[in-house]
């Protein structure tokens, strides 16, 4: 009758501990999906940083100065943009742009390397 009861505990001990398994091996996989993402953020955000830096620092080369210097107006008085808009649009335009590049490196360098794990 003991015998009996000590067969029952350790079948039902090896049903929890293979559940317990599989329910760690869920959450490893969760988190490891989890830092892949936030991975690939963190690459993003960094090429579009780089790039609207990029972007500030060519504004003075690309947009034309005005001599001397106009004081800011209110918007849609005139027909030509004040440098500052200028140079934020550019460096707007280019951090979309950095930000779209850094996702699609991202996104292959990922596929590489779940090509070459297979």
């Amino acid at each position: 009758m003991i015998n009996t009861i000590r067969g029952i505990v350790e079948i039902e001990q090896a049903e929890l501990d293979r559940t317990t398994q599989n329910l760690l091996r869920q959450k490893e996989e969760t988190d490891k999906t989890r830092n892949d993402n936030l991975q690939k953020a963190i690459a993003i955000l960094g090429f579009g940083l780089g790039a609207a830096q990029i972007g500030v620092s060519t504004a003075p080369y690309v947009i034309p100065q005005q001599q001397p210097p106009t004081p800011i107006q209110l918007p849609f008085t005139t027909s030509q943009p004040h440098p500052f808009v200028s140079s934020v649009l550019l460096s707007l335009i280019f951090g979309i742009a950095g930000a779209f590049v850094g996702w699609g490196l991202s996104s292959l360098l990922q596929a590489i390397a779940t090509h070459k794990k297979n």
